[in-house]
């Protein structure tokens, strides 16, 4: 049994319900997807049994891994760069990052 599956299985048979655990699932022809998982054991026709819900989280994932990976890079620019950076609109204009600035 797979380290997420034991882990599934143990929280189900320790608390009754996970809500929302988020992990990696695949398909028959072995695609990979990001999922969320959320169970609970009921009563069914007089027996326990447990239901699951698993909801395809793979365009989200993607998205936050990109937008982590562009503030990493927005960090490195702006920890690093010698000038001052300003963001304006028309109401604001905001200096984001401190800089050394010479006196």
């Amino acid at each position: 049994m797979s380290p997420t599956r034991e882990t599934i299985i143990g929280r189900i048979e320790k608390i009754g319900i996970i809500r929302y655990f988020e992990t990696e699932v695949y398909d028959f022809n072995k695609k990979k997807y990001h999922a969320s998982l959320s169970s609970s054991i009921i009563e069914f026709k007089g027996k326990l049994a447990v239901i699951t819900t698993i909801v395809d989280i793979t365009t989200r994932w993607q998205i936050e891994e990109n937008l982590s990976k562009s503030e990493a890079s927005y960090r490195l620019l702006a920890e690093n760069i010698e000038e001052v950076v300003f963001i304006t609109s028309p109401k604001v204009m905001k200096m984001p990052h401190k800089v050394g600035l010479m006196t």
